[in-house]
């Protein structure tokens, strides 16, 4: 008996011992099944999330006097971990629903969400199913307003798939409501750091984006978790959410069936461009659509004229392909609704620019605070005839107010983007500049009608940096940072328009240039005589290529420091008979020193003639009709050294090209200053006082130097500084380089004055 009993208690121990492991060893499993898919940071949180339904509404109650809002927060759930390259869609219905359970109204959302499981874009990552781990979309929200709460104190929600990659949707609900505290300040402190961070985290993209409204909203309201109805796992479905906060809500939330936001879409009505900074191939997909589509190639620096290209298919369905591609503009055209995606020849896509502006009218104005002496830039888009006020304030007090009436020309490019993603016309953008004075510190921009308005301001010492190609380049040299003119400016008052949805989102597109008039191109150059200052002179046989329009407005003859480069014999024979110049030159430059050669062509012999036959020299003569290179006088400039150009009258603008003889390298650094008198008020145009230009080589651009001991030359791209209507009275420019240069500066005058200039008598 005793033997028995010491079996059984020793079965009964073993048997227990082995039931302990096998629940260790259980556990240990399930927590290693349940680890979040990517690595985890100290800001990971767990939210409870329920899963949608088809055919079963998914109801929860709020209270109907204290909910202000209601935010809806959905992700789409895959079964597989895999990246989809286009959005899923889903739509929420929901239902607003009475005390008596009484259906008030019905709507539904639609979403378009992609997968995420990138860790460090802090979205939405993983959610624990029965211990799998399944992939999770980018978290979508909308927001039901008061105006749609009247009434309600119930909402139904039932999931409608547009996809079958879909394993489901989560959601979760929260109410927006206010504090009961009487100290809003004690009840933001009374909370833990933790709870006060996360609220940050969770309503923003952290503390330093907080306005002082936001923290104030944030502590006079709080968003309560609704809990759904029911029995859980018989009436609703629950799981765990893991995330990373502050995540993003990436992708769009619509209101009805969406076109795809990263197309270009054209019709009849809107053009679209984009910018192609290499020369390359270029491949376009089209969309649902069998609509012809134009491409127009655009010189921005309009040397070339606009090229039609020629768009053929590829194996690929929908996709069509462009040869050889020079950097320049792209101007997409078609006469029916069409959506279009770009892409480079390294599979990049081509995005277009965005901009937000407020809508203002008789209800809201838009409010800044603004630094002393900025200066300011508006924009405004309205209907023709609109009356917009800018009111300047110092301390409170108005010191300025002003009144503009916008054209109200529509836009060819330029489009708003709406909830629904349709693209809707928009007018074109009429900007004004204001220079402010040290007492204004604030801004109030007003309007009895609709309109749109943003603004941007800078200080008017801060230099303006930019690199120049001779086409397009795109900032990518290591020690020389673009710095940009304008930087928008946030409303004080941003939150507001923010909370009604008053902020519109405006798609940009460039223009291309287009043929100028006959009266635009009636200005003439006249190069300064800058000896005095740069004693240190040279000649120069420049050729600069003409835009392609220039033959069309001009009419004066070419004059002998005009060149023409002789390709025969033939040529130069006939030259030398032609005697209706006064002063015929031959120039003659050498691959070996001398480099340089020149000398009257009429003074030459037959005998001198004929050495050129075999035309181992380039030879150039001042003869006929067609003589696109010229004399121009550069003056030497060193580095550090002060250019200083003063001005009695002001030019149009002016034109400085740099030239170097030695140590060559990839850009040259330019530094301009204008001094003058500036027109108070507003202004339709802005002179920036201080550019900084980093100039790189111009390959379309040939230049000899006319001195026997000079064999190289390199042109760069020339910089035109722009004298606009708001420089009253135009003191001086002042020119500085960083390296050792020749330059030659040009004035765009209107009328040519009447003395003779120097380079009329520079070989005499």
């Amino acid at each position: 008996m005793y033997l028995i009993k010491y079996l059984l208690t020793l079965l009964f121990r073993l048997s227990l011992i082995l039931l302990l492991l096998w629940l260790v060893v259980r556990g240990y499993f399930w927590i290693v099944s349940a680890e979040p898919v990517a690595l985890r940071s100290e800001d990971e949180t767990r939210s409870t999330v329920h899963w949608l339904q088809q055919d079963k509404a998914l109801t929860f109650n709020f209270s109907a006097d204290r909910t202000y809002s209601i935010r809806v927060l959905s992700n789409a759930i895959f079964s597989e971990q895999q990246q989809f390259e286009e959005p899923v869609n889903y739509a929420i219905e929901y239902t607003l629903l009475d005390s008596k359970a009484t259906p008030l109204s019905t709507h539904v959302y639609h979403h378009a969400s992609k997968l995420a499981l990138d860790s460090e874009q802090k979205q939405v990552k993983q959610i624990i199913e029965n211990r799998d781990t399944l992939a999770v979309s980018s978290g979508q929200s909308f927001f039901i307003s008061n105006e749609q709460l009247t009434n309600a104190s119930a909402i139904a929600l039932k999931l409608i798939p547009e996809n079958n990659q879909l394993r489901g949707v989560v959601i979760r609900l929260h109410a927006k409501t206010p504090v009961n505290l009487n100290d809003i300040n004690r009840a933001w402190l009374r909370q833990s750091t933790d709870w006060r961070e996360r609220m940050t985290n969770y309503h923003t993209i952290g503390n330093n984006a907080l306005s002082n409204q936001e923290i104030l909203n944030a502590v006079t309201f709080e968003w309560q978790k609704l809990a759904p109805q029911g029995i859980p796992g018989i009436d609703f479905t629950g799981d765990t959410l893991y995330e990373t906060l502050p995540y993003y809500v990436l992708s769009y939330d619509f209101s009805a069936e969406q076109l795809n936001l990263d197309s270009f879409y054209t019709d009849s009505q809107l053009s679209a461009s984009f910018r192609n900074y290499l020369t390359q191939d270029l491949f376009v997909f089209k969309e649902q659509s069998d609509a012809t589509l134009f491409a127009t190639w655009y010189d921005i620096k309009q040397l070339k004229a606009p090229i039609q290209l020629s768009i053929t298919a590829t194996d690929t369905p929908s996709t069509y392909r462009i040869s050889s591609v020079e950097p320049g503009l792209i101007v997409v055209q078609s006469a029916k609704p069409m959506l279009t995606r770009w892409f480079a020849e390294n599979d990049t896509q081509f995005n277009a620019l965005h901009s937000y502006f407020y809508n203002i009218d008789e209800h809201f104005s838009a409010e800044y605070h603004v630094a002393n002496g900025s200066d300011i830039n508006f924009e405004f888009r309205g209907p023709k005839g609109t009356p917009v006020d800018v009111t300047l304030y110092g301390n409170d007090i108005e010191l300025e107010q002003y009144r503009i009436f916008l054209q109200g020309e529509k836009s060819d490019f330029d489009r708003i983007i709406d909830e629904t993603t349709i693209r809707q016309p928009v007018f074109k953008s009429e900007q004004y500049y204001a220079r402010l004075s040290n007492k204004v510190n604030r801004i109030k921009i007003s309007s009895p009608q609709t309109v749109l308005a943003k603004l941007q301001a800078r200080q008017s010492s801060f230099h303006y940096q930019t690199e120049l190609c001779e086409q397009l380049c795109e900032p990518e040299l290591d020690d020389f940072a673009a710095i940009g003119a304008w930087f928008s400016q946030k409303a004080q008052n941003d939150f507001n328009f923010t909370e009604q949805k008053r902020i519109t989102n405006v798609r940009l597109f460039e223009i291309p240039p287009t043929l100028p008039s006959n009266e635009d191109m009636a200005t003439t150059y006249m190069s300064r005589d800058l000896i005095q200052t740069l004693p240190l002179s040279n000649t120069f046989l420049v050729n600069s290529p003409d835009k392609y329009f220039a033959n069309l407005f001009s009419e004066a003859d070419p004059t002998e420091h005009q060149f023409n480069q002789v390709f025969n014999f033939g040529q130069l024979s006939q030259a030398k008979r032609n005697n209706q110049l006064r002063d015929k030159r031959l120039i003659e430059i050498n691959k070996k020193a001398p480099f340089f050669k020149e000398r009257a062509l009429t003074d030459l012999t037959e005998t001198q003639l004929l050495s050129f036959k075999g035309l181992e020299h380039t030879l150039f003569v001042n003869e006929g009709s067609e003589r696109p290179w010229q004399k121009q006088r550069g003056y030497f400039l060193k580095a550090g050294q002060t250019l200083t150009l003063n001005y009695s009258n002001k030019p149009e603008s002016v034109v400085i090209k740099v030239l170097k003889t030695k140590e060559f390298k990839d850009f040259v650094v330019l530094n301009t200053r204008i001094r003058g008198r500036f027109k108070d008020g507003l202004s339709p145009e802005y002179t920036i006082k201080n550019k900084r230009f980093a100039l790189m080589p111009a390959q379309l651009t040939k230049v000899y130097a006319l001195h026997p001991a000079i064999a190289q030359v390199i042109p760069y791209n020339s910089v035109s500084l722009a004298i606009n209507d708001d420089l009253q009275t135009l003191k001086s420019i002042t020119i500085t380089a960083e390296q050792d240069i020749w330059i030659s500066v040009l004035d765009e005058l209107m009328q040519a004055p009447s003395e003779a200039q120097w380079r009329q008598y520079e070989n005499d």
